[in-house]
């Protein structure tokens, strides 16, 4: 159905708000209430075409400085580098269960207990991925991301907002 007086395009548009005020959908899992969904371990983008270029830069000069400095070493780390750079690009992501409860979340048979979790925070811009990200008590593994993909960032703020704080998490490149 369209308005009178609405074009197509702004019909399209409407499709794509968010309704903030339909319910929210929990599912009652052995007598706690859960939201679950299942996600990449990761955001894998295979269209990367800079990061080709990128290892063969790495490569090549790694090549060159074996000839021009005769700097085996740094040679060495630059060639390893980029072999770990093409292994890691070649990583395909597993597909995980998350399930966040009042228990905790959950990611496969792994559970984070939220006496083990200090904040949440959703980065959700539109047009970009969005993800769940839990900040842990832990100082060797300080923030956890979980794709939140088609699950509706409301219902999952809602949820959690009763066990965590709300607190802005920098992005960062880990």
């Amino acid at each position: 159905q369209s308005l009178a007086g609405s074009s197509p395009a702004s019909s399209a548009m409407a499709e794509k708000v968010l309704n903030l005020r339909k319910k929210i959908e929990k599912k009652l899992i052995n007598g706690t209430f859960s939201i679950s969904w299942e996600t990449p371990s990761f955001y894998s983008n295979p269209g990367r075409k800079y990061f080709s270029w990128t290892v063969i830069i790495l490569a090549i000069s790694g090549g060159v400085m074996i000839f021009l400095t005769q700097d085996i070493l740094m040679a060495i780390f630059l060639i390893l580098a980029s072999l770990v750079l093409i292994l890691y690009s070649k990583k395909l992501p597993e597909i995980s269960k998350i399930s966040i409860s009042q228990n905790g979340v959950a990611i496969g048979d792994k559970i984070y207990f939220y006496k083990d979790l200090r904040s949440f925070w959703i980065h959700y811009d539109p047009g970009e991925v969005k993800e769940l990200s839990l900040e842990l008590r832990k100082w060797h593994m300080p923030y956890l991301k979980i794709l939140i993909e088609k699950e509706n960032p409301v219902a999952i703020r809602s949820f959690l907002i009763k066990f965590l704080k709300e607190k802005e998490h920098e992005n960062s490149l880990i």
